[in-house]
């Protein structure tokens, strides 16, 4: 790592200092924020570079990156009543963890929608896929608290993605009170440049939102998976209910990653998304 004299040593040193100092002093705001201070530091640097540089003044900046944030994960967010998610999952350990996930599910929209269906779309994923002793769920928001459903024999080593430490914090509360060998980590799949490895990798309603903050980088995503099934979907109508072109236009995008990643695929729904299944 290259020190203040070491930079300033090099040819236009004192504008990488400069900039470096900029990038700490955008990202040191989006932590201090109210709204934004939960989520890891890679997303953070991430988008704080991202609009360093596309605007002139720290102002600007620091403005655009929230809308940026926003756009990407503070709609979900806000959805969220992260209160009510610890308490429900503080003393996990001590309830019908049935009852407790159902209710936690509950507490967001999307999960809510598959919650009527979510033995069918576990039998019927896992059906596919067989049973796998290696889960990984990527951007996982609430969905690890579909466990009870999922019906996978104890030591199933099942990880679990999500930028946002809250939510890191109530799936670790899960798994320490589950029989699955599990673990959930704070990461930005737009930064790691880790090799993913499982037997079957989710990733639900996650590709639409990492085309909106970097065109192409779905493809670049699923070429780094070594797994023997990647399932991925689609919400198959908009928040306001509107379902016009939307289950077409998903077709074609995961037919060409199918068929770009030299896989096969199959396809099944339940009310309100579309899943895709890769081999």
């Amino acid at each position: 790592m290259l020190h203040a004299p070491d930079v300033l040593s090099q040819p236009g040193g004192d504008r990488i200092l400069k900039a470096a100092a900029d990038l700490d002093a955008i990202v040191s705001e989006l932590r201090e924020s109210r709204k934004y201070r939960h989520l890891c530091e890679d997303t953070l640097n991430r988008v704080g570079r991202w609009a360093q540089g596309r605007h002139p003044t720290h102002k600007l900046a620091v403005k655009n990156a929230k809308t940026k944030l926003h756009q990407v994960y503070g709609a979900f967010v806000e959805k969220v009543d992260f209160a009510r998610l610890e308490n429900l999952t503080s003393p996990l350990a001590e309830t019908d963890l049935t009852i407790t996930c159902s209710e936690i599910l509950g507490c967001h929209t999307s999960t809510a929608e598959r919650l009527p269906f979510i033995q069918e779309l576990y039998a019927t994923l896992f059906g596919i896929t067989g049973i796998p002793d290696r889960l990984l769920d990527l951007a996982c928001g609430l969905n690890p608290f579909s466990l009870p459903w999922m019906n996978l024999p104890e030591g199933t080593k099942y990880e679990a993605w999500d930028i946002d430490s809250r939510m890191v914090s109530a799936v670790n509360h899960l798994f320490t009170s589950s029989l699955v060998k599990g673990t959930s980590r704070c990461r930005d799949l737009l930064v790691d440049k880790e090799a993913l490895e499982a037997d079957v990798v989710l990733l639900f309603k996650t590709l639409p939102g990492i085309e909106q903050q970097e065109k192409g980088i779905s493809l670049q995503l699923l070429r780094k998976m070594s797994a023997e099934h990647i399932a991925v979907s689609f919400p198959s109508r908009s928040i306001g209910g509107r379902a016009k072109g939307m289950p077409e236009h998903y077709e074609s995008i995961a037919e060409t990653l199918a068929l770009d990643l030299g896989r096969s695929m199959e396809k099944f729904t339940i009310p309100g998304e579309i899943f895709y299944v890769m081999r």
